[in-house]
């Protein structure tokens, strides 16, 4: 079978230049690890929204050529001991995150609940992240991502993760969640890596926490 994993690196803020190379190796490293092709898409974006869908769109054209793709956020840094993902899920894969209020991601579960809401349909309480997500090009034709945007964007400005939560929640679109493990979220919550994820999301963006774990990487540059 054809793998490939996928990140998208844009200069829109300077927080990654110091580990922009350390962010590569670790992404390659575990490409290579599980045998398959790893590509870093650097598109002629100027917008962080703009960023966020391409990487959806960027899986559909994928998805037509390689039997499995994976993307990563570019602040996605795998461990050392992370398995090769690809023999453990298949089909479209995402992480649900549950925001309570007070939580910066608490406006994007108000957004698509409003969606949903307007139509009438029933909402759960998550918010699917796509920092990390597994897909195939059957779950991909079967989400209709691209097909579906200009009904989300009548409904709400521009999020991709209230867009795909709200396609996947109306259509009834098979998924399968991703353990927490895939998806280990560092924020103003839990700010340092753990032995406890195999894929180590930095999403406040604070890169000087890597290597503080002895389970994280520690091969390359030391930080």
């Amino acid at each position: 079978m054809t793998k490939i994993i996928f990140s998208q690196y844009v200069k829109l803020t300077d927080k990654f230049e110091q580990y922009k190379d350390i962010i590569i190796g670790a992404q390659s490293d575990y490409a290579r690890k599980c045998n398959c092709l790893y590509v870093l898409c650097e598109p002629d974006i100027d917008n962080y929204n703009d960023l966020q869908l391409n990487k959806i769109q960027k899986a559909e054209e994928y998805s037509k050529r390689f039997d499995q793709v994976l993307y990563l956020d570019f602040d996605v840094i795998p461990s050392l001991d992370a398995p090769n993902i690809f023999d453990q899920v298949s089909g479209l894969c995402l992480y649900p995150t549950y925001p309570q209020s007070g939580m910066r991601e608490y406006s994007k579960l108000l957004d698509k609940q409003m969606m949903l809401a307007s139509e009438g349909i029933d909402y759960n309480e998550s918010i699917l992240n796509t920092g990390v997500f597994h897909c195939d090009e059957e779950s991909m034709n079967e989400l209709k991502f691209t097909e579906r945007l200009n009904e989300c964007r009548e409904l709400c400005d521009f999020n991709n993760e209230v867009y795909i939560s709200y396609i996947i929640e109306k259509y009834k679109v098979k998924y399968n969640e991703l353990d927490m493990c895939w998806n280990y979220i560092l924020d103003n919550f839990e700010a340092k890596p753990s032995a406890a994820g195999y894929f180590q999301h930095y999403h406040h963006k604070e890169f000087r926490y890597h290597n503080t774990n002895a389970m994280i990487r520690t091969t390359g540059p030391i930080l």
